[in-house]
């Protein structure tokens, strides 16, 4: 399955001008797509078995509304990779030369003040928010007012993937039930079929 961005990548503004086969840094090229950005570190420069290092910061990314919330995925094809809130604090990527770093970011939602939640798109594929067919979001309150309703559009059938900060239950409209049972903030997957779909958040 092809995963699409909205437009061609470029490098954050503050690396326009930068020569990345002749400095030593990691070099950040970022691109949009229907569910938040893809934010891939290259390493160019030639250090041999040194790495090169980068911060990427929310200011990186151009988007309308500064202040929403963001959480970052560093991806991983073979697994559910790592993800966070995205702080002004930024994201550390450190590469090595002829290799690459893959960060997805997305809004994160929140569920009144008691949880907030990311929905990142497909596992498995580098550019998962570019299997949202648009940006996920909360529609009401579930029946009886128990829980939130989600509501999750997708151009494929995949397991996505899906963080949050605290204990939640997820069940999806077609069945599927996923309980993320972790104190802390953890990261899930959670099977989804094509098209749009509402999850069902309980805390």
């Amino acid at each position: 399955y092809i995963v699409p961005c909205r437009s061609h990548g470029v490098p954050v503004d503050r690396q326009v001008f930068i020569n990345p086969t002749t400095s030593p840094e990691a070099w950040l090229v970022c691109n949009t797509t229907a569910g938040g950005w893809i934010v891939v570190a290259f390493g160019l420069y030639d250090a041999g078995a040194e790495f090169l290092r980068e911060r990427l910061t929310p200011s990186d990314l151009l988007r309308p509304d500064p202040k929403e919330e963001l959480a970052c995925l560093q991806v991983d094809v073979n697994g559910v990779g790592h993800a966070a809130p995205f702080t002004d604090a930024g994201w550390d990527v450190e590469v090595q030369y002829m290799n690459y770093q893959v960060l997805a970011v997305v809004p994160m939602l929140r569920l009144d003040n008691c949880r907030r939640i990311a929905i990142f798109g497909a596992s498995g594929v580098w550019n998962p928010t570019g299997t949202l067919e648009k940006r996920p979001s909360v529609v009401g309150r579930g029946e009886h007012g128990v829980g939130w309703v989600l509501e999750v559009s997708l151009l494929c059938s995949v397991d996505v993937l899906v963080w949050t900060d605290g204990p939640v239950s997820i069940s999806t409209d077609s069945g599927q039930r996923v309980s993320m049972e972790d104190s802390a903030a953890s990261l899930a997957v959670v099977p989804m079929l094509k098209g749009t779909s509402r999850l069902l958040i309980t805390v």
